[in-house]
């Protein structure tokens, strides 16, 4: 068991070096990420040909230079976040579709490592500086924090394998994560199928460690159980979006843990279309909350538009939004984010971290 911050180790066990000097060894070795690199830091010209991908159809998505300023940020345990976190499902491959069948593989086409490090770079030059990511995401970000020297804050999401724990913690550890959280549908499984001490036994572990522990949820009922159960982490991630969108199913349909569960062949019960099925209850939940709430699914997968999304989430108490991007789609997502934060004037949560 590894219970230092500080040791960080790669795959093969060897001791990372952050020096000046291998990070340009590495740099040498990959000479497409001082490109990437140039032309995240400078941006690249309006009229100007994408020489890394050499598209012949432009999208124009705002250039870095347009940033309208800093995203703000606050505090998860010791950790200064920026209040937009870049979610780690488009860089896993792990896309919500419908009953779409090639998103997840357009995905994984599109996000080939090299772009996966050229989104990173963007999201950093653009004030993004921490990522959540599903564990088996780990080595690709040591690997571009090794590569490019970069200091983005991991937020790495662990669950209890068979009867061994405690053991994607401390993996995580050693891949050199900076924040742990309880998976989402796991807390969910773990409520549903009395085993809620587990999520305690977890905290306790991440704590003892000296790492800031969050839990996150898809279903209401299980943090609520957790709550009751004094089971408080030093922040929750939840599901947050509005249902007001032409796939939510029906209200009366809607049956708790059903986020992970079966899909439905009928129409008006669950398929993959709804990640907060009772938002009225999350948000009281989320008003009432002490501890800083990071939003996520807050675009319901794509149905909902990026501002009134970003908008509802903050409104209702997000101290945070978790939202997956392209790296087409972060500028824009940031700018919105500082309008967003610097106009909300009907939020009634107090702001936490």
């Amino acid at each position: 068991m590894k219970n230092s911050k500080t040791k960080k180790t790669t795959e093969g066990g060897q001791k990372i070096s952050n020096s000046r000097r291998d990070v340009l060894k590495s740099m040498a070795a990959v000479p497409i990420l001082s490109a990437i690199g140039g032309a995240v830091a400078y941006g690249k010209k309006k009229d100007e040909i994408d020489a890394i991908t050499g598209a012949t159809i432009k999208y124009d998505p705002a250039n870095i230079s347009e940033l309208k300023g800093e995203v703000p940020k606050a505090k998860i345990g010791d950790h200064e976040i920026s209040r937009l976190v870049l979610g780690g499902n488009l860089i896993g491959g792990w896309m919500h579709s419908r009953d779409l069948k090639y998103v997840s593989a357009l995905s994984l086409a599109y996000n080939t490592e090299e772009k996966i490090f050229e989104t990173l770079l963007l999201a950093e030059k653009a004030g993004i500086n921490a990522i959540n990511i599903g564990f088996k995401s780990n080595p690709v970000l040591q690997k571009y924090k090794k590569i490019s020297g970069s200091k983005i804050k991991v937020i790495s999401q662990v669950a209890p394998v068979g009867s061994q724990t405690f053991s994607e913690i401390n993996k995580a550890i050693d891949h050199g994560a900076d924040i742990l959280q309880i998976q989402g549908n796991w807390c969910d499984w773990l409520v549903r199928d009395n085993k809620i001490e587990k999520i305690a036994e977890m905290l306790g572990n991440i704590r003892s460690q000296g790492y800031t522990a969050g839990l996150a949820s898809h279903t209401i009922d299980a943090i609520i159980a957790c709550e009751t159960e004094g089971i408080i982490p030093d922040y929750y991630m939840k599901t947050m979006h509005h249902d007001r969108y032409w796939s939510a199913h029906p209200k009366e349909n809607r049956v708790p843990y059903e986020v992970d569960g079966v899909r439905s062949p009928n129409h008006n019960k669950f398929y993959d279309n709804m990640f907060c099925l009772f938002p009225e209850q999350s948000i009281e939940f989320v008003q009432r909350a002490k501890v800083p709430v990071m939003g996520f699914k807050v675009l319901a997968a794509g149905a909902i538009k990026p501002y009134d999304g970003f908008n509802w989430a903050f409104k209702n108490g997000a101290d945070f939004i978790c939202v997956g991007m392209f790296d087409f789609q972060i500028v824009n997502n940031v700018n919105m984010t500082i309008d967003i934060l610097k106009n909300n004037q009907k939020r009634k949560r107090k702001w936490y971290g």
